[in-house]
């Protein structure tokens, strides 16, 4: 992406292996569920989308969860309710190098 002002290069990228999978104990706490490296831009808010959900009990896929909101669905395979509810993105500076 470049500046319209002083046409400088700037980059956003996800840093390679930084993808986490959430798993039902990690709502507990905070989780870090991706890393980016930016150059010359900085993240300023975070829009929860669509993501593909899991069951543990059967691996059956739910594919386009909206997670803006309070989602559920049935595992029919597994026989398990899955759900998240007040799903809240937090975005941190990190100095650390990866």
């Amino acid at each position: 992406m470049k500046c319209k002002i002083c046409r400088c290069e700037n980059s956003m990228s996800i840093v390679p292996g930084s993808v986490k999978e959430i798993f039902e104990d990690d709502f507990r706490d905070y989780s870090i569920l991706a890393t980016f490296e930016c150059r010359g831009m900085n993240l300023v808010k975070y829009l929860p989308g669509y993501f593909i959900v899991s069951s543990n009990l059967s691996k059956t896929l739910f594919q386009n969860a909206d997670l803006s909101n309070n989602w559920s669905e049935y595992d029919e395979v597994g026989k398990d309710c899955l759900y998240t509810n007040n799903l809240i993105g937090i975005m941190t500076k990190s100095e650390k190098k990866h």
